[in-house]
């Protein structure tokens, strides 16, 4: 019996031992700092990144119910039945803007709207999963997204990588990030931005 109230004296002593140091470990209650623009910009890319992964995904979702064959375009994603995806993914955090209503609008203007205005280049539509190799580019951000640091590209294998402008030159062609910025005037006022 003695032993027992030994163990238990012991036990309670560790375990408060243990929460005294959990609550010294945890953050204070307070008000946190607000992230830097090094942070935002970080949060972004890691954002825009898993856009371009969750294209990849929805590629494969498409393919598997269409004999191995990629979509011809992005926005057949957004219409493809309980798989679509929603028109956010199609405009990268770091530079796009999404249309006002665009959670009203209809699944075939989603489409439309995605087509034309998309910070995605997409590169998979004569691409099946037997020509998509893990080498093979699907899909790449336009360049002006993180300032011309570099871009996201996707390839075959669904993996998405960053890759400086040199290396987006070795991959893609010279041509590609060396286009001249232009703006374009959308139909939607909101949407006014800097692209190719």
């Amino acid at each position: 019996m003695r032993i027992h109230r030994l163990s238990v004296v012991v036990v309670a002593i560790l375990l408060s031992e243990f929460h005294l140091r959990l609550a010294a470990a945890d953050p204070p209650a307070g008000p946190t700092t607000a992230p830097s623009a090094a942070d935002r910009r970080v949060i972004r890319m890691v954002q825009c990144s898993q856009h371009l992964k969750q294209i990849g995904d929805a590629i494969v979702l498409y393919s598997l119910d269409h004999k191995g064959e990629f979509p011809p375009d992005l926005g057949t994603l957004a219409t493809a039945g309980h798989d679509a995806l929603d028109v956010s993914y199609f405009v990268c955090p770091a530079a796009g803007a999404l249309p006002k209503g665009w959670r009203t609008m209809a699944k075939p203007d989603q489409a439309t709207w995605i087509n034309a205005h998309t910070d995605y280049i997409y590169l998979g539509s004569k691409m099946s999963t037997i020509t998509a190799t893990s080498d093979v580019p699907l899909a790449y951000e336009k360049d002006d997204d993180h300032d011309g640091r570099g871009m996201h590209v996707l390839f075959g294998d669904g993996r998405v990588e960053f890759l400086s402008m040199k290396d987006v030159h070795k991959l893609l062609g010279p041509k590609v990030g060396a286009e001249r910025l232009t703006t374009r005037i959308y139909p939607w006022p909101d949407r006014q931005r800097r692209f190719h």
